[in-house]
């Protein structure tokens, strides 16, 4: 009997590599046995011998398959001089419609989150002709609603988004390649990602194409973590009610957390939702290696104070803005 495959597109760099490999841990740890599932890493730096450590670290998962693909090849093939955009690994799923021809239907995931249910019953979300699935980024939406002015500039007049209140967080995306191939040329969403800087590169991409036809995914497939304290009282309390409490009901029970932001658990151990990187990571060959690479917290407690104080203030002024 042959078993299902779900194939799993991902980026890194050689000095984010063990972070991938604690990523994919936790879809492997939460998997099926009967299921493949298929990782294809894109990168513009690891060696043959960085992949190969890579893939035998994974070898006690007889159901995981790692497959390296190099951006630098991938991209010559759209780019008269495609030099000059090898740093430009952040778009990596846009590279799927493209590349990934055996398939109608990839996940992409970001490196920086922790897979807590089978990843494959996301996989098998029904898509009907929908081109993306994901969930509404309330980081970004908390942002436009309280009015923040260079949001309000940049996306009404250099990225025009169909609707910003509906903007898509895609560092957890079920993208259906069998619909966008047929409403896109080939090479597009490459071409377009090389010609401009996008503050949030194949987010905006994705979002300024694709934003009118997304499912809607349950906010448990992609938990954003409290980022620095900040997120959830300064930014997501000003996005739509409704929208707002159904992250906050995410929380109880998270499918996927994701680490967005400059806050990260192997960073600080005491970031939200620490305890479920740490968790995976001490069943992992290189617990030891992330262990020894966190440093002592470097913030005072007098400096932290300072900073809540002027958020506090800052948050007061937005919301008396808005009454």
């Amino acid at each position: 009997m042959n078993k299902s495959v779900v194939p799993i597109v991902t980026v890194s760099s050689a000095e984010y590599l063990d972070y991938a490999l604690v990523m994919m841990w936790s879809v492997l740890e939460h998997g099926n046995s009967g299921t493949i599932y298929h990782f294809y890493l894109f990168h513009n730096e690891l060696t043959e011998g960085m992949q190969n450590w890579f893939k035998e670290q994974l070898l006690v998962w007889e159901n995981c398959i790692v497959s390296f693909l190099d951006i630098r090849t991938i991209e010559s093939k759209f780019l008269p001089a495609p030099g000059e955009w090898t740093g430009k690994l952040a778009c990596f799923s846009l590279f799927c419609v493209d590349f990934l021809p055996q398939y109608d239907k990839v996940l992409a995931l970001d490196i920086d989150l922790i897979v807590q249910r089978d990843i494959a019953q996301l996989y098998n979300t029904k898509m009907g002709n929908a081109l993306l699935g994901a969930v509404y980024d309330l980081d970004f939406i908390g942002q436009w609603c309280k009015g923040n002015r260079e949001y309000h500039r940049y996306y009404k007049e250099e990225v025009p988004l169909p609707d910003p209140k509906h903007y898509i967080q895609t560092g957890v995306l079920v993208i259906n390649l069998q619909e966008l191939r047929k409403n896109f040329l080939p090479g597009l969403f490459i071409t377009v990602a090389a010609k401009k800087k996008f503050r949030y590169d194949d987010q905006d991409i994705w979002n300024l194409y694709v934003g009118n036809r997304v499912m809607k995914l349950d906010y448990r497939w992609n938990v954003l973590h409290n980022n620095n304290q900040y997120r959830l009282r300064y930014v997501m309390d000003f996005a739509p009610l409704e929208e707002f409490q159904a992250y906050m009901e995410s929380r109880k029970d998270p499918f996927i957390v994701h680490y967005a932001g400059d806050q990260k658990p192997w960073d600080d151990m005491n970031c939200d939702f620490g305890d479920v990187f740490w968790d995976t990571v001490k069943h992992t060959p290189v617990s030891e290696k992330i262990t020894a690479r966190v440093s002592p917290k470097s913030k005072t407690l007098h400096s932290r104070c300072l900073r809540k104080l002027y958020y506090e203030w800052r948050r007061l002024c937005e919301k008396l803005r808005h009454v």
